[in-house]
């Protein structure tokens, strides 16, 4: 259990690379909250960025409960699991998560990477012509997953990024998102043709859900939900 020291909290605004969509909007820019949390000599970082139009808590929210947090853990020492148990936003639980974890690993002198065996990874949005080139920057050994956004193409053209990214870059776990574009038949055909590939997952592939036990009874491919479960 690690007594922590130090804890900070700091507001940021990044510009994108690639404007992303979301929430029907155009983003050019992500703010957040970077958590920084000490003891002795060594500091961990994490953070809270929770999205407009989709996350229950505001960014104004986040920040009040961080700050409120970030006193408390001063007075108690605190292990990564005890904050299952505190009632706070998930931006503001995942944060401090992050930062424990950074904090935990950067005293035993390992990045998280090393400690952690969940893959980072890289988002690769909507930009059909780049998906290709962006996959080729993302391979290092920071980054070893990428997740595709699909869905603004036709689906040959999607499956054939997909399958291009595949076979140039072996080393990457590869998900896909669909992002809800899908009809049923559609998304059978996407799972037919990427059989023979290691895909991790395929995640919100049906415009429908109420057809999505059908889709996974023709599916060795896991599916993951996100929206559809709020």
């Amino acid at each position: 259990m690690t007594v922590i020291d130090s804890a900070s909290i700091y507001r940021y605004k990044l510009r994108l690379t690639t404007p992303i969509a979301w929430a029907g909007q155009a983003r050019t820019h992500r703010s957040g909250l970077l958590v920084c949390l000490g003891h002795s000599d060594y500091s961990g970082w994490g953070d809270i960025a929770p999205l407009p139009g989709f996350s229950a808590e505001s960014l104004a929210e986040a920040q009040a409960w961080a700050e409120v947090f970030a006193r408390e853990i001063l007075e108690s020492p605190l292990r990564t699991s005890d904050l299952s148990a505190i009632k706070i936003p998930p931006s503001v639980r995942f944060g401090f998560e992050l930062a424990l974890c950074s904090l935990d690993t950067t005293t035993r002198k390992q990045s998280l990477q090393e400690a952690s065996a969940v893959a980072c990874c890289g988002l690769i949005g909507h930009q059909e012509d780049q998906q290709t080139h962006l996959a080729h920057s993302l391979v290092s050994p920071d980054y070893r997953a990428v997740k595709l956004k699909l869905g603004r193409q036709t689906v040959e053209e999607d499956l054939n990024t997909v399958h291009t990214i595949c076979g140039k870059y072996p080393e990457l776990k590869v998900r896909v998102d669909a992002n809800r574009s899908w009809s049923i038949n559609t998304a059978k055909k996407f799972v037919r043709a990427t059989q023979n590939l290691r895909l991790d997952y395929l995640e919100e592939p049906l415009n429908d859900k109420t057809e999505l036990m059908e889709l996974a009874r023709h599916c060795t491919l896991p599916i993951a939900l996100d929206d559809p479960l709020r």
